[in-house]
């Protein structure tokens, strides 16, 4: 059986054609959604430029379920990741791009990450981060607001 599949492989290897095309798009668009994330203050971990994959490092367990419901109701869908799937304090959303997501889609879904993260910072804390905050500076507010609270509350 391998003898007669070994001409198919090679020749499915070597063939440039619309699959081909649309593995482009899918990593063109992936890499946009992580050069927003970025650009937005996101962890992205070691997310490659060769993956459709783009994870987004939240931290908190919690958190990151929140956020990807969140962005559910919001027409993005991603998959949160919580421990003990991935480490400790390592939890995050992962978004699989296709090329059948368009440029729109990709930043519609980069902004509404953006969007989401400081209601839900401030909704979990009490600590207004703002629209369009970066999530280092909600997560250094959220750090300084659990300090704080723990010296009144002790």
């Amino acid at each position: 059986m391998g003898g007669r599949l070994r001409p198919f492989l090679r020749r499915s290897r070597h063939h440039a054609g619309p699959r081909s095309d649309l593995a482009a798009t899918a990593l063109e668009r992936a890499g946009l959604l992580r050069r927003l994330a970025r650009e937005a203050g996101w962890d992205t971990g070691r997310s490659s430029d060769h993956s459709c994959i783009v994870p987004v490092i939240v931290g908190d367990d919690d958190a990151a379920l929140r956020l990807a419901d969140r962005m559910f109701r919001r027409g993005v869908s991603v998959y949160p990741f919580v421990s003990p799937v991935v480490e400790r304090n390592q939890s995050r959303l992962r978004f699989l791009v296709t090329a059948q997501h368009s440029e729109a889609q990709v930043r519609a879904a980069a902004e509404t990450l953006t969007d989401e993260w400081p209601l839900l910072t401030t909704e979990r804390t009490g600590v207004a981060c703002g629209p369009g905050a970066r999530p280092a500076k909600c997560a250094r507010a959220r750090s300084s607001s659990s300090r704080a609270s723990a010296q009144i509350h002790p």
